[in-house]
């Protein structure tokens, strides 16, 4: 029986996903399974895995059915006592799965391990580091407050007697499903950090990262339920929804401005940085809300030739060339 599965939802991957595999085959722990999942791929995905001659990957092929459902059906079939998230088109550095499993070993109060990420362009040529913010032990009011582990679908390694316990992701949702998930974790397990850049988060045009519009229902439906579920003692919770909501329309503003081109995106992320502000005013303190004010300001007051400058140099300057990391190459 395998310590540790690696589940991978896959749809449409054919680019990306014998990369994604390949960094888990390089991985300097070694006693895992690699569990598939190929949720009904159109394109050349299926062919590329049954390529690959490894009989720690075991590839099962469904209709498409959703990422969650996905993850469910490699949840079923997975063997090992602990089990890790990877999206078909994100990386790990090499010893991802040695320093989180020893962090859940030397914590078995622990019911997750998860580490910093980085932010990967879809080509690849291009990360930047996400802040290194993390938080261990009782996170619920943290979590809850603002989502802290970027990249949860690739970055968790979680016991299976935790998953037991709570039960499996949220099919109903259509976004946030990671982060719901995870909350109910927090509400029974302590969780731990491993403080090192481990996992490379793939922003692309496909992903659910642009699906902007479609979000606030689903935000909404998990932030009043884990509201509903919080464990007892917690106090201040009309704060922390506050917080929530508001941290979460800071991630919309982001996202609009950087993602949809033209007024729209300007307007919208304007909107959302408004409203961020409005719920919880201390929001606008952190440095990235500071950041999309200086472009909006920016965009506002200049021509689009100056401004689209300025925002190119304030991108640009917090990312790094692919081969500077640790990014795992073929």
């Amino acid at each position: 029986m395998p310590t540790i599965s690696v589940v991978i939802p896959t749809y449409n991957n054919q680019t990306t996903i014998l990369e994604t595999i390949k960094s888990i085959q390089k991985q300097s722990f070694f006693d895992y399974e690699i569990v598939v999942i190929n949720d009904g791929s159109t394109d050349d995905t299926l062919k590329i895995l049954n390529s690959i001659e490894d009989e720690r990957v075991k590839v099962f092929t469904y209709k498409n059915s959703g990422v969650s459902t996905a993850r469910n059906r490699g949840i079923s079939v997975a063997k090992g006592k602990y089990i890790a998230f990877l999206d078909g088109d994100d990386l790990w550095t090499q010893n991802k799965l040695e320093l989180q499993y020893s962090a859940l070993e030397k914590h078995p109060e622990a019911g997750l391990a998860y580490s910093l990420t980085y932010i990967m362009s879809e080509n690849g040529e291009q990360v930047h580091k996400c802040d290194p913010i993390y938080y261990e032990g009782n996170v619920y009011t943290k979590l809850l407050a603002g989502n802290f582990i970027i990249g949860i679908s690739s970055n968790i390694l979680v016991r299976k007697a935790a998953i037991d316990s709570v039960g499996l992701f949220d099919t109903s949702l259509s976004h946030y499903e990671d982060w719901d998930w995870c909350l109910r974790l927090a509400s029974k397990w302590s969780f731990v950090a491993v403080p090192e850049y481990q996992v490379f988060y793939r922003l692309s045009s496909g992903s659910a990262s642009t699906n902007i519009e479609a979000f606030e229902k689903s935000v909404l439906t998990v932030i009043n339920r884990a509201i509903q579920n919080a464990p007892q003692g917690i106090e201040s919770l009309s704060k922390i929804r506050s917080k929530s909501i508001a941290n979460c329309h800071l991630y919309w503003s982001q996202l609009y401005l950087t993602r949809v081109p033209g007024f729209k995106g300007v307007t919208q992320s304007r909107y959302h940085l408004l409203k961020a502000a409005h719920l919880y005013p201390k929001v606008i303190l952190k440095k990235y809300a500071l950041i999309l004010v200086v472009k909006l300001i920016a965009m506002h007051f200049l021509t689009p030739e100056v401004a689209g400058r300025i925002l190119n140099f304030i991108t640009n300057s917090r990312a790094m060339p692919a081969q500077k990391t640790n990014l795992i190459k073929s």
